[in-house]
């Protein structure tokens, strides 16, 4: 797998593991599936400790933070570590110091490439997994 690619990922689920932290500390409970996480009677939008500001939606949140933003769609049994290319993306763009340069046409090249490698798992609801095996990465 291309190293920045790998990189980005590990940030956005890093970043992701951070804002769920928050949701929990601000007496958000975590859902045990996405339709649980759907139907969660928390207002659509709100503030956790430190300022950050969150929006829910459908099955994920948008955290917006002072030093990193992320948006995320909880698994389909709740799950923190999944990921798609277009929240790549929106990762890449919001945090630009997630990672060093990496253009938008370069994580969608390295995006399918891990894919059509298997080394990125398709799951449900448009989410992806890293392979839970070792992975080659690559520079």
């Amino acid at each position: 797998m291309d190293r920045q690619l790998f990189t980005l990922i590990r940030n956005y689920i890093d970043a992701v593991a951070h804002a769920t932290a928050l949701l929990e500390a601000s007496g958000i409970s975590l859902p045990t599936s996405n339709d649980d996480w759907a139907a969660t009677p928390i207002g659509p939008r709100g503030e956790l400790g430190g300022g950050v500001r969150y929006q829910k939606h459908g099955y994920g949140c948008d955290v917006q933070g002072s030093d990193r933003s992320v948006d995320f769609d909880f698994g389909e049994n709740g799950q923190i570590d999944a990921f798609d290319e277009w929240r790549l993306r929106i990762f890449l763009t919001e945090n630009p110091r997630s990672i060093g340069f990496m253009t938008v046409e370069h994580l969608g090249n390295s995006f399918r490439a891990a894919v059509a490698a298997g080394e990125v798992v398709y799951s449900s609801h448009h989410l992806y997994y890293l392979k839970r095996a070792p992975i080659s990465i690559s520079s």
